[in-house]
């Protein structure tokens, strides 16, 4: 061990003193908690509607040739697939918006990089359900194609948020 790594860790400076999270970050988890909550006291029937019809009309595009059964139903192969609020990002949108909002920035101009985040966002969030719902007819398991795919898109999405930073970091 070097005697500067040594003389940290002597000092109390070892994990502890570099891995401090800082009150605004806190304070905008707290709120992104408090977003994500309330994203749930609503159904956002347009969103659903919208998620299942893009999927409806790609995955028939690619030849799975799938039967809408309901406004927020599809069924493939004999296998209906609900589309529910996670389906559509929702949650995400709603829990982020505390994380990418920057304080030093004007109301429009948050307000237009919001706008751009949600239609990148609803794109992001089709093409992972359209990657799962082919891996699913190539015969992977549900958990993988969906659930799988899913937690890696979630993932994915607060990375970016995260290299986003808008909160101070010390």
């Amino acid at each position: 061990m070097s005697n500067t790594r040594a003389a940290e860790l002597e000092s109390g400076g070892g994990w502890s003193e570099t891995f401090r999270l800082a009150p605004e970050f806190v304070f905008r988890a707290f709120l992104a908690l408090v977003c994500v909550l309330l994203c749930y006291r609503f159904e956002w029937n347009f969103l659903r509607f919208a998620t299942t019809e893009s999927i409806f009309r790609l995955s028939n595009l690619s030849g799975l040739n799938m039967q809408r059964v309901a406004w927020d139903a599809v069924q493939w192969n004999g296998t209906r697939i609900n589309f529910t609020v996670a389906c559509t990002f929702a949650d995400v949108w709603c829990g982020s918006i505390p994380l990418l909002w920057n304080w030093h920035r004007s109301i429009a101009a948050n307000l237009e990089k919001l706008a751009g985040y949600t239609v990148c966002l609803f794109l992001f969030n089709i093409f992972r359900l359209e990657v799962g719902q082919v891996l699913y007819a190539q015969g992977v398991p549900w958990v993988w194609a969906h659930e799988a795919i899913g937690g890696v898109a979630y993932f994915a999405v607060w990375l970016w948020i995260f290299r986003q930073r808008s909160w101070s970091q010390t």
